[in-house]
């Protein structure tokens, strides 16, 4: 059955509507705090005062031993940088860009490293970077559990200052 009401033409829809404006007032609003010298916090925010904060008095025992723990533990912990293939650009040339990232700590000071399989699963590439280090050594995957979320790297970092967790 057909529509027996003749169609009406939709009049267009203006670019310059009221939240378009709106929209575009409060992006420049905020552009305008963030490149000038106004300073945001007090634009937005009244004055905030200092308080006084108490001391929080000495350390359990518990508290100094994790401390420890965690200091003397830091060193041998690593950054893990994992990378993948993409194809990109006009003849989809392979590039390596970064996948993932994870943490690890050193084994031995043979260069192995323990990490989690998650984070080297499906990596073409393992970089690891010491602890203290910004140079990221290239790494192998010479084991994996995934049964139990593990794997061991292996790194040749003749200059790193390899620290095995005691």
């Amino acid at each position: 059955m057909e529509n027996p009401l003749p169609s009406t033409p939709r009049p267009k829809e203006s670019r310059f509507s009221l939240n378009n404006v709106l929209l575009v007032m409060a992006f420049a609003l905020f552009a305008y705090a963030a490149f000038s010298s106004l300073n945001i916090r007090k634009f937005f925010r009244p004055k905030a005062e200092p308080r006084v904060v108490a001391p929080r008095g000495n350390l359990a025992d518990e508290e100094k031993s994790t401390i420890e723990l965690f200091r003397e533990a830091s060193n041998s912990v690593v950054h893990i940088i994992t990378t993948g293939v993409a194809r990109r650009g006009p003849f989809m040339q392979p590039l390596e860009i970064q996948q993932g990232m994870g943490s690890g700590f050193v084994w031995d000071d043979q260069g192995h490293i323990v990490t989690n399989y998650h984070v080297v699963r499906e990596a073409t590439g393992v970089y690891v970077v010491f602890a203290g280090q910004k140079r990221p050594y290239r790494a192998s995957v010479v084991g994996v559990d995934p049964a139990h979320d593990l794997a061991v790297l292996e790194v040749s970092a003749g200059d790193a200052d390899l620290r095995a967790l005691p």
